[in-house]
Formats: structure tokens, sequence, C-alpha cells
């Protein structure tokens, strides 16, 4: 195994640093974040603030994970070997893999609420059928009952069991990759499945988004060459390719897995071979080296860069800090969902600009004179 040796959980330098530096980020920006939106809920648009406060704590549910992964790397450090068998029956590998599971679902679903959220503000400006409070109210709390019986099953039939009937196998981090029991063989494809579903969906919304805004701006102001497309552009992709090439490799890894442990049926010497350095060395390192990487950059993306966050951090910071006095465009390259929203509404309609300051001064002195 060797994301894990007999000295260390984590045995490579650079992995055990970067599970606490993505631990720490995620824990302490989704924890700002979601404070943020609770003092602000009631302003702008509270449909996707609530949406995004309940992503920031999937976030924070990733966070909690990969710090006890770190935690039980440094309580073991140096003896892990004497440890293994304790770690993989403790309770807190089970509640780390729990919360891994959760958090990548839900952080999902948020992805595909909020695409159909910002799909019908966009594409239909004028619709009355939109996701008022209490709707998306009822919709999360139901996704997250749902979520949390789909994922506690296999967690709690893993308890007090051998590694080999538990939902994680003897993944030092604790991470569902054991695909040699029937059910868990089962459950995890339906789990990767679903997610990919839902990333298929989110897809197609944001590509058809995209088109609508470039067509209403090109509508618009067709003699103007602007460069609100391009960031839009910009903003669009990052708010949904970040979290999509974070899942890329572990669906890559966990099919190929599956596909060699269906020909390893009919050639044992490959499900030994190949498989399993699939599912206990590569997926592993993919798991946590990818999946919790936008946990870590969601609230960047989301609020920290948004023009609605620099507009209101003056009266949220202490006055005459430094980073208090940043420059606003700094803080909004990347934009934010809600942007998008009074982005499409000002290149659906046209505006009268008010008339230059020379006109005015001179039209004021006519009439004096």
């Amino acid at each position: 195994n060797k994301i894990s040796n007999c000295h260390d959980l984590l045995a490579n330098p650079s992995l055990r640093i970067f599970t606490w530096i993505v631990s720490i980020l995620a824990v302490i920006g989704n924890a700002l974040v979601i404070l943020l939106y609770r003092r602000d809920s009631k302003a702008g648009h509270p449909v996707p603030k609530l949406v995004v406060s309940h992503l920031a704590f999937a976030d924070f549910l990733m966070g909690l994970y990969l710090l006890i992964i770190a935690i039980a790397d440094m309580l073991t450090r140096h003896d892990y070997g004497i440890y293994s068998v304790y770690w993989n029956k403790h309770p807190m590998c089970l509640l780390a893999s729990f919360l891994m599971s959760l958090s990548s679902f839900m952080s999902v679903f948020m992805m595909l609420l909020i695409g159909i959220d910002r799909y019908i503000c966009i594409v239909y400006p004028f619709s009355d059928k939109r996701l008022d409070m209490a709707t998306t109210k009822k919709t999360l709390g139901l996704a997250w009952v749902i979520s949390i019986g789909y994922i506690a099953g296999p967690i709690v039939y893993s308890i007090n069991k051998p590694y080999t009937q538990t939902v994680y196998g003897d993944s030092p981090v604790c991470v569902p990759i054991n695909l040699s029991h029937k059910f868990f063989y089962l459950w995890l494809p339906s789990y990767i499945f679903l997610t990919f579903i839902m990333w298929i969906i989110v897809t197609i919304l944001y590509i058809r988004l995209f088109m609508k805004v470039k067509q209403s701006g090109r509508s618009v102001r067709r003699n103007q060459k602007t460069n609100q497309e391009h960031r839009m552009a910009i903003r669009l992709f990052l708010i949904c390719i970040t979290d999509i090439v974070c899942w890329l490799p572990f669906y890559f890894v966990f099919w190929l897995s599956i596909f060699q442990i269906k020909r390893g049926e009919a050639h044992s010497y490959l499900n030994s071979g190949f498989s399993v350095i699939l599912r206990f060395t590569i997926l592993p390192y993919v798991a946590v080296f990818a999946l919790p990487i936008n946990s870590a950059i969601n609230p960047f993306l989301y609020t920290f860069t948004s023009s609605n966050f620099t507009d209101r951090l003056p009266g949220w910071c202490k006055q005459g800090s430094p980073w208090c006095k940043m420059d606003r465009r700094k803080w909004s390259f990347f934009g934010s969902l809600s942007s998008l929203n009074q982005s499409s509404k000002s290149n659906s309609s046209l505006t009268i600009s008010s008339p230059p300051a020379r006109i005015q001064s001179s039209a004021s002195i006519d009439s004096k004179s």
C-alpha cells in the first residue's frame, strides 16, 4: 500500500503537508462562508445564498474528513503498523468515511441545484416558475435526509466488522473502495453513477446558460466589442469545470477498477495484480488529492471573489485594516453566481444612459442665463 507504510499512515511527506493545508483551508474558508451568508442572508438573492451556504457546509465536512486523517497520521507517526488494524475498526475511521462520502455527494447535488436556479433566472428571466425560499428549504432538507440515509447504510453495516467487510476495506484513509464485497460492489457503482449523472446535467445547464448569455449580448450590443462575454465565459468555466476536473480522475480510476475486476473473474491474475494497484494505491491517492481540492477553493470561487462580497466587505471588517482597502477589481476577478443574473438582465434590456457631464453643465448654464 503506497499511501501508507509500516511507519506512517501518510507515508509521503508531500501528501501529509497537502492534507493539513487543504483541511485547514476547507474548514476555515467554508466556516467563514457560512457565517457571512447567515449574517447577510436576507439581502440580494436569498435562494442562491441559501444553496451556497449549504454547499459550504458540505465542503466543511470534507475539511473535517481530512482533518481526522491528518490527526490520525500525527498520533500514529512512526508506529502506524502497530495501530493499523485498530485504526481500521475505530469509530473515527467510520466517521471519516461517512463525512467524505456525504460531503462529496451533497457537494455535487448543490452544484446541480445552483445550476438549475441560475438556468431558470437567466434563460427564462420573466418566468414565474422559480425556486422560492420555501421550495428550496424543503428540497435541501429532503436531500440531506435522503443522502444521510443512503450513505449511512454501508457505514452502519461496517460497524464491528473485519476490514474485508467494511465499505473502505483496508484503506488507511477510510475511502470507500471495497469492491470485493457483494453489497459494496452494488452500492459503490450506484453512488458514482448518481454523481456522474448530476454532473452531466450541470454541464448541459451551464452550456445552454452560456449560449443564452452570449446570444442576448449580441442581440443588444451588435456593434460593441466588449470583454463582458469573455469574463462571463471565464466565470462559467471556473464555476463548472473546476469541480468536474476534480472528479474526473476519480471516475476514471474507479470505472477502470470495475473493468479490471470483471476481467479478473475470467483471469484471476488480473484481479490480483493491476486491479489491486488501482483500488488500493491509485484510487486512495486520487480521492485524497483530487476530490478535496474543490472543497478548499469553492469558498474563493463563490464568495470571497464575488462583487457582492467585496461591496459589503467594509462593513464586515475592521476599519483601517490593510486587506480591507484592496482594490475591488482584484477581488471580483472571477465574479459570483449572483452576478450572472444581474449581467443577464443588463444584457436583455436596453438602458438609457445619463447625459455627459459637459452637456449637463452647459444645460444648467443656459437655464441660468
